[in-house]
């Protein structure tokens, strides 16, 4: 029988491990609320990569064609976070870490479309809790490239293999 996935997507799904030092000290470190808009997707809150577009002065749902990780380091003139942090990953609504109550079609013309997106690490990320959509491969090695230069680490799942026996 074909097991159907009814879930949402639940932030353990994208972030593996994080430091604790935003807990330590009661400070907003990693999150930031951002108004996304540029693409006419439908997407959930979680696993979303994003890219900050300094022309439309928001940010976009990557997908390595329509605005690139180098041009986003090249113009950065409005970004809102520290310099060079010009990428980032959704983990939740408007609302906060961890809210994926319902999927969001996002319009070019609309930019007010809130998520939380964790944009500087330390923190552990499991590729496949990252919703890639079409972005080519290459293009995901530049968008993991620019997340390891804002401290971030790629988790990927171990293969499963038959266990072995010595007798």
């Amino acid at each position: 029988m074909t097991v159907i996935a009814t879930g949402r997507a639940i932030v353990s799904d994208l972030i593996a491990g994080v430091q604790t030092y935003s807990d330590d000290t009661m400070t907003n470190k990693n999150l930031l609320g951002v108004a996304v808009g540029g693409s006419t997707n439908t997407v959930g809150f979680i696993g979303q990569p994003l890219i900050w577009d300094d022309v439309a002065g928001n940010w976009d749902i990557y997908d390595g064609t329509t605005l690139t990780v180098a041009a986003a380091l090249a113009d950065q003139d409005n970004l809102p976070v520290l310099a060079n942090y010009v990428v980032a990953l959704s983990v939740g609504d408007k609302y906060g870490l961890g809210f994926n109550r319902a999927d969001i079609t996002l319009s070019a013309a609309n930019t007010d479309v809130n998520m939380t997106a964790i944009y500087r690490g330390d923190a552990t990320i499991n590729d496949s809790g990252i919703v890639w959509g079409a972005t080519s491969a290459p293009n995901q090695a530049l968008f993991w490239a620019q997340l390891e230069a804002q401290q971030f680490i790629q988790s990927a799942e171990a293969a499963i293999t038959d266990p072995s026996y010595n007798s």
